[in-house]
């Protein structure tokens, strides 16, 4: 039996993050004056690239420049590949700095902590495990699954039953916590774990989805008679 969690905007403030990162970059390099619709912009970007590495269509490297350099022409600049490292390696940085814990979190996997607690998060093992020990939450986990170590992807069902193996427990008895609803929720709930969206701001309004606003909100859900655990 065993309890997921999701890292980026489940555990840690990571849209935050995100916001910090861009603005750093646009004052420091002088690439223009930040604001709501270039932070949109950037998202949409961000998750496109995301999705062409996440499905192996892209390398890592390629898909951080790819997304620097259409950020670039979207502002106006047009920039080479090379300096598209550059802002990258100073905005991933200043990101992964940023990334900090929701006021709930520490309180809440400190009251879990007599429970497995494992993490399934899609993205680049070094970063993902540098949040974890940044925000001093790694002691929390084992397993940690990261997809770049594992070579596959939520929602992929690999990556879910890997986890579940490595906590040594059913899918069955696995409850999954995290904020996509594509990637975390339907994906666990296909495999047959407890599926539970962390919606902070109420973006979801399905009836049928079993979700959450806030981590407080595991304590005592009727998740732990459901699953028994």
């Amino acid at each position: 039996m065993a309890i997921f969690f999701d890292i980026d905007d489940t555990l840690l403030d990571s849209k935050s993050a995100h916001q910090i990162a861009l603005k750093y970059i646009c004052t420091q390099f002088s690439l223009g004056i930040y604001s709501d619709s270039l932070q949109d912009k950037w998202r949409q970007i961000s998750d496109k690239y995301l999705n062409l590495y996440f499905t192996k269509m892209m390398t890592l490297e390629e898909h951080r420049v790819c997304r620097i350099k259409e950020l670039a022409e979207y502002i106006g600049l047009r920039i080479t590949d090379q300096f598209a490292k550059v802002l990258y390696e100073h905005y991933h940085r200043c990101f992964i700095e940023h990334c900090s814990l929701f006021n709930e979190t520490l309180s809440v996997l400190t009251t879990l902590k007599k429970f497995k607690l494992g993490i399934i998060s899609n993205g680049p093992m070094i970063a993902q495990v540098f949040k974890l020990q940044n925000n001093n939450i790694f002691h929390f986990f084992e397993p940690i699954v990261i997809s770049e170590e594992a070579g596959v992807s939520k929602p992929q069902k690999e990556i879910l039953v890997m986890a579940a193996n490595r906590a040594n427990a059913k899918l069955a008895d696995c409850i999954f916590v995290g904020d996509s609803l594509e990637l975390d929720y339907l994906g666990s709930v296909a495999v047959g774990m407890y599926g539970i969206l962390i919606d902070r701001t109420n973006n979801t309004y399905d009836r049928n989805i079993l979700r959450i606003n806030s981590l407080t909100e595991l304590i005592g859900h009727k998740c732990f008679t459901d699953t028994g655990l």
